[in-house]
């Protein structure tokens, strides 16, 4: 597939790259406010440290105060800057997808009568609108999913290291480890999802054509025989599904057994640091909102990948075609 996905993100960089300067400003800004996430919380640490730091009430109060403000202008500037994101990422991503269109509509028209004649004209269509949908599926992962993902953890492992690098190490270990479980997961579990798909296609093809045959099954009395066959075909749609969804459950349960386990094991770290005078109250507080925020990120990470290779399988037809001179 590396072959195939080479060549599907050429032809996206071909139009990508006349809109260069808005494709470095969603980089910039989205990374902006993924940082801006991580830098919030250092705040509440503070915030907790000077609860906890024995100075009566009236000493401590109008700090508070100033932090929460604080707190308050990072969660105001994040909710500027994702606004001013989401109305760039609009036109964008719809620049690029429309230009993809005139490209495919462009190219096609240029091809030989020989070439039509061996293709049905609404498969051309399909592959057309399937290679624009893998452009706006793919970018919209990435920018939403994959660019926050490794902004967000890769800041939230510096914050860490600098406070205690055993802590960074753990992180950094599990979210590798829970990153390529998934991954291999997904390649696993990907010709279970193609299989139930295909039973679905023949349950959908086998309906149409009782219902298109409908007099003739009614006029040679033919309704128990199609009846108990497409009863059949049923039970292995539901047999086929539900296997592919149980296998998605494991997933989910051995996920959540992974979330348990590094919280388990760097709280127990914390706290022998915090023992030794290393960490302080806030940290606590710190390192809980960075692993909900890991956790959340990464939380999805199977199903990324499931829809990236989609989308690349979606697209490939129509590239092909752009490849073929």
């Amino acid at each position: 597939i590396k072959g195939r996905a080479r060549k599907i993100y050429k032809v996206f960089w071909q139009h990508i790259r006349h809109y260069r300067m808005f494709f470095v400003f969603l980089l910039i800004i989205t990374t902006g406010t993924e940082l801006i996430s991580v830098i919030i919380p250092l705040y509440y640490k503070q915030f907790f440290d000077l609860i906890f730091s024995g100075a009566t009430p009236a000493v401590v109060a109008p700090l508070l105060t100033r932090l929460i403000f604080i707190i308050f202008f990072f969660h105001l500037t994040a909710w500027v800057m994702w606004r001013i994101r989401s109305f760039t990422d609009t036109h964008f991503r719809l620049r690029v997808t429309i230009d993809i269109v005139n490209t495919c509509f462009a190219y096609l028209h240029h091809h030989s009568y020989r070439f039509f004649a061996n293709q049905f004209v609404g498969s051309l269509v399909r592959r057309v609108n399937r290679l624009a949908d893998s452009f706006e599926g793919i970018w919209e992962r990435f920018i939403d999913e994959v660019l926050p993902l490794v902004v967000r953890l890769s800041a939230i492992l510096v914050v860490l290291a600098y406070r205690r690098p055993m802590l960074a190490l753990i992180l950094l270990a599990w979210s590798a480890a829970y990153l390529i479980a998934n991954y291999l997961f997904v390649r696993f579990k990907v010709k279970y999802d193609v299989a139930a798909a295909a039973i679905d296609s023949e349950v959908t093809g086998r309906l149409a054509d009782t219902i298109t045959n409908n007099i003739n099954i009614k006029v040679f009395t033919g309704f128990r025989k199609e009846f108990a066959a497409f009863k059949e075909l049923t039970l292995r749609q539901f047999r086929a599904w539900r296997f592919a969804i149980n296998l998605n459950e494991v997933i989910v349960a051995f996920q959540i057994l992974l979330m348990i386990a590094v919280e388990l094991m760097i709280f127990i770290y914390a706290i022998r640091y915090w023992e030794a005078g290393i960490l302080t109250v806030g940290d606590f507080a710190l390192i809980q909102a960075y692993l909900l925020q890991v956790f959340d990120k990464l939380w999805n990470f199977g199903n990324v990948v499931r829809r990236i290779y989609k989308y690349l399988a979606d697209g490939e037809e129509m590239v092909d075609i752009l490849n073929t001179p």
